[in-house]
């Protein structure tokens, strides 16, 4: 299955990471850090950031989650992933 992404010139590190389907309404939920961090750090926290945000280029868009850090149990480290919206039929 071809990704939409596929058709546009896309960050090189983004290319690996794992795909999350969601819904639309999922995806307008999340809260929006594309030019901040978050407040709160803790595992579980989820968020969406356009990763080309101010360059006025279409927005890409990847999900970040802080997850536990594998080592470190008083840290987190970010979870990234691509977003595949489902849209509402």
């Amino acid at each position: 299955m071809k990704h939409a992404i596929e058709q546009r010139i896309i960050p090189e590190w983004t290319k690996n990471l794992v795909v999350e389907k969601m819904s639309r309404k999922a995806f307008d939920s999340l809260g929006e850090y594309s030019c901040s961090q978050p407040t709160g750090v803790f595992v579980g926290k989820v968020w969406k950031r356009d990763l080309f945000f101010g360059t006025g280029h279409e927005p890409f868009w990847v999900i970040c989650e802080y997850v536990a850090h594998p080592t470190k149990p008083d840290m987190c480290r970010t979870d990234v992933r691509l977003p595949d919206i489902k849209e509402a039929t």
